[in-house]
């Protein structure tokens, strides 16, 4: 049986620093909102390179942009960061949180698959031993017929491809010659 690692692309710890980098960009933007135009825009320029911090962490961990959930996340995060005095609220955090639950229930969710899979692979495989050993004990049992004389000793069916060394009759190596060995066609 094959093991299959679980997913875990967002690790508890890094977690923790995601939203820890995450806390910092919302208390630079927060500090930066009251402060008329010039604190706008650098609190603005604070939220794009988050958003391309975030951006490429998130990449790098194998997380790819392709759901809508995603996408609105950090959207959400990234335009709250564009507009003056919203910037003060911690957009950032949360949607980099909401981010990480997204993540972590979809890999909670691929590992609950893959290992209901790999049950039902594992039943299934069972089921396939479990019939090749009944065909091979009805295949057995189904080989021998009586030898032509109708006493008990049997000769298995097959023996007309390829003939015993044995001779059963005589419980000892057969002959060349020895035709009591095979069994006639009917």
């Amino acid at each position: 049986m094959e093991k299959t690692q679980k997913i875990n692309r967002i690790p508890s710890v890094i977690a923790g620093l995601m939203i820890s980098v995450a806390i910092v960009f919302d208390l630079l933007g927060f500090g930066l909102a009251f402060i008329p135009v010039a604190g706008w825009l650098i609190a603005s320029a604070i939220g794009v390179v988050a958003f391309l911090t975030f951006f490429l962490w998130f990449n790098f961990r194998g997380v790819s942009y392709n759901g809508t959930r995603k996408i609105a996340l950090s959207g959400i995060g990234f335009l709250l960061e564009l507009v003056p005095l919203l910037n003060a609220l911690p957009a950032w955090t949360i949607s980099t949180s909401l981010m990480i639950l997204v993540v972590k229930g979809e890999d909670l969710a691929s590992n609950k698959t893959v290992s209901i899979k790999t049950s039902a692979d594992s039943a299934q495989k069972k089921t396939q031993i479990q019939q090749k050993a009944r065909a091979r004990q009805a295949a057995n049992e189904e080989s021998y017929t009586p030898n032509e004389s109708g006493n008990s000793n049997i000769i298995p069916v097959n023996a007309r491809q390829n003939p015993p060394l044995i001779n059963r009759d005589f419980k000892g190596i057969a002959s060349s010659d020895d035709s009591s060995r095979f069994i006639k066609a009917a």
